[in-house]
């Protein structure tokens, strides 16, 4: 009987940790999913879009072309799922095509998963340069393929337990739009992902360079200023904010006397000047860009009006004929008198 309740005992022990166990991967998981982001797939447009939760909403904030399944055994299932275990190189097996490998993986349901486009071997040089260019279309074998750049950002960004919601819909529920599709132009049957921030890429001249956006501006004299306000950088890739990383790089001045732009410490508001400044943007996957624009700066005073020539009182002003009054320069017009004197309103300049 000693044993028997020693048995019990043990039991009831592993149970009460298992339950703890269990209770705390609960809250971390409900935690999680009221994580940052939520991921939202698009299996119709294959488009996956990025939420993130600010002011107590979802806000899309990065847009990714991706390879959803085909049909049948081959298709992506839809419905909600939670983001699992993640691997930075991850092997996969299938009977039809033998063994291929991704980067940056995130688990999914069964054995669906986020992950890079497939590679021949673990390396960075042998990724399916076909694949590749199918970003954009449905080809998987029911996982969701993303270019490098974005496997990383999703790995980077999204912890376990990130909601992911996979659907079909119009191109109307992808609110940032679809990315223009990148072509690798590589004539080799597996080379590097365009996308890929490793160092010693070749084919990092495929992707696009990120935009800068900004229009001249004017300030008046005194005025306070930001040089990075109303200036903005995305990812034409994906359409992710860069403003982050933009540097002002080079501030230069006009000079009338040398009749060339002079490079200067800062921009001065204190006098009338142009000036032009230069913007710069290297992000995150090795990509730069610059872009210049014009500041003038200016004074909101204006021009005195210039006063006509006093009469010289050796010479006399000309008589009006009408009222026998002075016509001084600078008076109204001859015969407009004042309905209360008769006399001629005089002292005046310029009009009322």
């Amino acid at each position: 009987m000693g044993n028997c309740k020693h048995l019990i005992s043990r039991k009831l022990r592993i149970a009460v940790i298992l339950a703890a166990a269990l209770a705390l991967f609960a809250m971390s998981v409900t935690l999680a999913h009221a994580s940052t982001y939520w991921l939202k797939v698009n299996q119709k447009t294959n488009v996956m879009t990025a939420y993130k939760y600010s002011g107590r909403k979802w806000k899309p904030v990065r847009a990714m072309l991706c390879t959803c399944g085909t049909t049948g055994k081959w298709a992506t299932p839809n419905g909600t799922f939670y983001t699992g275990y993640k691997n930075r190189w991850l092997t996969m097996w299938l009977p039809e095509t033998g063994y291929d490998y991704a980067q940056y993986t995130a688990h999914v349901t069964s054995d669906i998963f986020i992950h890079s486009v497939w590679y021949h071997e673990p390396r960075n040089s042998m990724q399916s340069t076909a694949a590749f260019n199918d970003l954009g279309k449905s080809a998987s074998h029911g996982c969701i393929r993303l270019s490098v750049a974005d496997a990383k950002w999703v790995y980077d960004n999204c912890s376990v337990g990130t909601k992911i919601t996979i659907f079909r819909g119009s191109k109307k529920r992808d609110p940032l739009g679809k990315p223009k599709r990148i072509k690798n132009t590589s004539k080799s049957k597996y080379s590097w992902d365009p996308t890929d921030p490793a160092s010693g890429n070749p084919n990092r001249g495929m992707m696009p360079k990120p935009v800068i956006t900004t229009k001249s501006k004017k300030l008046k004299i005194g005025a306070k200023y930001n040089l990075k306000k109303c200036v903005k950088a995305i990812d034409p890739n994906s359409f992710y904010d860069l403003t982050k990383y933009i540097k002002v790089k080079k501030i230069q001045k006009w000079s009338k006397k040398k009749g060339e732009w002079i490079t200067v410490k800062k921009l001065s508001t204190k006098k009338a000047a142009k000036y032009r400044v230069k913007y710069f943007v290297d992000d995150p996957w090795g990509r730069s860009t610059s872009k210049w624009r014009k500041i003038t700066v200016y004074d909101p005073t204006p021009p005195k009006e210039e006063t006509q020539e006093p009469v010289d009182p050796g010479q006399g002003g000309e008589t009006d004929p009408g009222t026998g009054s002075t016509d001084s320069p600078g008076t109204e017009e001859p015969g407009q008198t004042d309905p209360g004197t008769g006399s001629g309103e005089t002292g005046q300049t310029g009009g009322a």
